[in-house]
């Protein structure tokens, strides 16, 4: 019985762990929404925001952006100017004129815009956790790509 005992606590540590980030990344959201000039409802208190260097009546939520951490698929990886696209994250709304010739509809538009490269880390496969890359060359001398902490190779054969 020792031998094969019960692994589930580490499962649901990590589901309980996953689900507190969700709620606290909601929170986050709904603070910044508050405190916005949109709405207004909130106003921080100066030792939980910082005030911008261009515009010191800003107030940014420092806390709560950092809690708002965003993982997702990168689509469009632009080499040039060293920018990815990553889906779901980096969004603006645009608004937009109708054009009836080109059958376009007016309003307010969500898209993504590109990041830096230096603000993405690459999402481990097997601890779930942003890692930076090594490279490693296998027994059969293939070249491939691992994460630096936990060694687990991120290439597909």
């Amino acid at each position: 019985m020792l031998a094969v005992a019960d692994r589930d606590y580490v499962l649901e540590a990590a589901f309980a762990c996953s689900v507190l980030m969700l709620h606290l990344s909601r929170w986050a959201t709904e603070v910044i929404l508050w405190t916005g000039s949109e709405f207004g409802f909130a106003v921080l208190d100066d030792s939980v925001a910082k005030g911008s260097s261009i515009m010191p009546q800003k107030r940014n939520p420092e806390a709560a952006e950092i809690l708002r951490g965003k993982t997702g698929r990168v689509m469009v990886m632009y080499r040039k100017e060293q920018k990815v696209l990553v889906e779901g994250v980096n969004l603006f709304k645009k608004a937009v004129k109708s054009n009836p010739a080109k059958n376009v509809k007016g309003g307010v538009v969500e898209r993504e815009q590109p990041l830096h490269i230096s603000n993405v880390a690459i999402v481990c496969p097997e601890t779930n956790a942003p890692s930076r890359v090594a490279r490693k060359i296998l027994e059969d001398g293939s070249r491939v790509r691992v994460a630096a902490k936990s060694g687990a190779v991120l290439d597909k054969s």
